[in-house]
């Protein structure tokens, strides 16, 4: 009997990107299911980590329904049950929520390049980027960290550091999605999503033929249940879909001096300039 294909919608990025926001802005969408970064659903039940809507993983209703209370381990990328214990935990998303597709917004390249290599998963890819000054900038904070049993905060990231690690991780998902078929993939810009979130999001959802959702615009937590992601995703308010531009302010000569010689030439190619959002 051959196994029903699941359908999932990635998205690749370097953190401090907006998955959270493109993540949360998909889940809307009555056919789609967001789950944040399900990366790192081994260490939330281990830890007990907290799911998005408060409560702690393995006590959240919805994944003890989409789990049916096992939750079994899927194991490390490179373990023999990995895809088989994947396979098996997005059967039962699928299953609880009637959702056709799930949204996985883990970002590591490593995981992507081990799902499209199944043919069990219809894997279609969104290469989020965002000006590489910008992300540099949030990197190089510390940030709070609620609803992990980490460190309150995060460590700040080496200015060098952060701009290696935006280049190179943006190279690496260049230079896979050029391998694969171009109705497999898209790219987005986050500073697009917030100023085009209409535009943006139905040239997303043309990869799986589904028309765009007006509640797509008006973006809730209410019925979240995420792994990881940014800090907001536990607050109350209403999600704001707005443009950040704190890094214009409060970046120094020096930070953009460095990123302009590391950096500039493929935040160009992605047709950023050094001084504009």
């Amino acid at each position: 009997m051959t196994n029903k294909r699941i359908k999932i919608l990635y998205i690749t990025s370097l953190g401090h990107s907006g998955s959270t926001l493109l993540d949360v802005l998909l889940g809307q969408h009555s056919q789609l299911q967001s789950l944040g970064e399900l990366a790192f659903f081994d260490t939330w039940i281990a830890e007990k980590n907290l799911c998005s809507c408060g409560t702690a993983l393995p006590q959240c209703p919805f994944w003890i329904n989409a789990t049916a209370g096992h939750f079994t381990p899927v194991g490390e990328l490179n373990s023999a049950g990995f895809l088989d214990n994947s396979y098996k935990l997005f059967q039962g998303i699928q299953a609880a929520v009637g959702a056709k597709i799930i949204v996985d917004s883990s970002k590591s390249i490593h995981r992507l390049t081990v799902l499209l290599k199944d043919p069990r998963f219809e894997v279609k890819v969104v290469h989020l980027i965002r000006n590489g000054l910008a992300v540099v900038n949030s990197l190089t904070k510390s940030h709070r960290r609620p609803g992990s049993s980490l460190a309150e905060m995060t460590p700040p990231t080496p200015l060098l550091q952060a701009i290696l690690r935006w280049t190179r991780r943006n190279k690496a998902i260049d230079k896979l999605m050029d391998s694969l078929p171009n109705e497999a993939y898209t790219r987005v810009r986050y500073e697009d999503l917030c100023t085009s979130t209409e535009d943006e999001l139905s040239h997303i959802l043309d990869l799986f033929n589904l028309n765009f959702e007006p509640d797509m615009l008006q973006p809730s937590l209410a019925n979240n249940h995420n792994i990881s992601g940014s800090r907001w995703r536990f607050q109350q308010t209403e999600v704001r879909i707005e443009l950040s531009r704190k890094w214009q302010t409060e970046m120094g000569s020096f930070q953009r001096w460095l990123f302009s010689l590391l950096g500039s030439g493929l935040n160009r190619q992605y047709g950023y300039s050094d001084e504009t959002t």
